[in-house]
């Protein structure tokens, strides 16, 4: 099993380097945006994965599995 998102975006944040700040400037997302996922607030929608993706590099598909899996252990 993964990671709940927030805590891979807090890890990504932290190996990169990046505020939320910066990170929002980078990614255009708003800081509201940024603190609500990091805060497990907001969910991670296909538009904000590739958000994710595009600033840190990494796969869609990473973020939208993660998110799916989060809520399904959250269902049960």
């Amino acid at each position: 099993m993964h990671q709940p998102p927030a805590k891979l975006f807090q890890q990504k944040l932290r190996e990169e380097n990046i505020t939320p700040q910066e990170f929002s400037q980078l990614s255009g997302m708003p800081e509201t945006e940024v603190q609500g996922i990091l805060e497990g607030n907001l969910p991670i929608t296909r538009l904000r994965a590739y958000h994710l993706a595009a600033a840190l590099d990494t796969d869609v598909t990473m973020w939208l599995r993660d998110e799916q899996e989060n809520a399904l252990v959250s269902d049960v």
